[in-house]
């Protein structure tokens, strides 16, 4: 089984899809997360076999006969389902050890935005792959104590939310260590750099048990990550976009609303990523918070 689409019972396996596609299947028929099927752990380790034997090596960026095929089927389905007859999506690693009870992974392995076309799909999943061993991963294992040998990953694969707003929000805050205020970050453009610390992003504090914001910043946008042809850029931010809030108020409390639903939902705390396009929310990624003071 090489292709597990979100929603079905074995997507939400983590041992099939690894962590990031198991949890938001569990999540996609009563979240806004966007469709997409996921290259499960077994492709992973047929791909491993393959580099090895073909002498590729396991930073091969080449995509096996059998990955590509099962990857043009998927593609062409996707496309049938959004009525798109190249639709862009989002590439991301879905390890088995990634947004774990104790590690997340978060930035270890690579991700790719606004890939079109079921080579370039099958190109960034084989690159997906190779970052299990790279210097980084090997790095964060050591300090976490797991093998790079017991690596293993699928690869998400999403319909591309095109997003006018990006967002993060904490279902506690992590600085006060402080479980009844919620936290949302946003900037303009897509998650990229919110989530890699590029940019200094808006952030509302948001009361948990009344929904009420206690505390609202709002920052000096320079940068923001935008679209182009098969890929992501930075640009500047139009001046007088700079210190417009990217969210309003009431978008703002919808995010913490979901970030609550969410923690409910999983029963524990979670960090979760949300981009917004034409005024509705898009849930893109849900994880444990592992590192805060308890």
């Amino acid at each position: 089984m090489n292709v597990v689409w979100l929603g079905d019972a074995d997507c939400s396996n983590p041992d099939v899809a690894g962590q990031k596609a198991a949890g938001l299947s569990r999540l996609i028929t009563d979240f806004p997360i966007p469709t997409g099927f996921c290259i499960t752990t077994a492709a992973f380790d047929r791909w491993k076999k393959w580099c090895q034997h073909s002498g590729s090596g396991s930073s091969s960026r080449v995509s096996p006969a059998f990955l590509l095929r099962a990857i043009e089927e998927a593609y062409d389905r996707l496309a049938e389902m959004t009525g798109e007859p190249s639709p862009a999506v989002a590439v991301r690693s879905s390890g088995t050890y990634e947004d774990g009870k104790t590690s997340s992974f978060a930035g270890i392995h690579d991700t790719y935005i606004n890939v079109s076309g079921a080579g370039a799909v099958a190109d960034a999943a084989c690159r997906c792959f190779s970052s299990c061993n790279t210097r980084r991963a090997s790095e964060y294992c050591r300090i976490m104590n797991v093998s790079v040998d017991d690596l293993r990953m699928g690869v998400l694969v999403q319909s591309l939310v095109p997003a006018d707003v990006s967002a993060v929000a904490f279902s506690l805050d992590p600085i006060k260590n402080d479980r009844e205020l919620i936290i949302v970050d946003a900037c303009w453009g897509l998650c990229g750099h919110i989530v890699d610390g590029k940019v200094n992003p808006d952030r509302w504090t948001i009361r948990k048990n009344d929904m009420v914001i206690s505390e609202r910043r709002i920052a000096d946008k320079a940068k923001m990550c935008v679209l182009k042809n098969q890929g992501t850029e930075e640009v500047a931010v139009p001046r007088n976009f700079r210190r417009q809030p990217a969210l309003s108020d009431d978008m703002a409390i919808q995010i913490a609303r979901l970030a609550e639903s969410l923690e409910k939902r999983t029963q524990y705390a979670v960090d979760i990523e949300c981009s917004v396009w034409k005024d509705v929310l898009y849930l893109l990624q849900c994880r444990r918070i592992t590192a805060w003071g308890k």
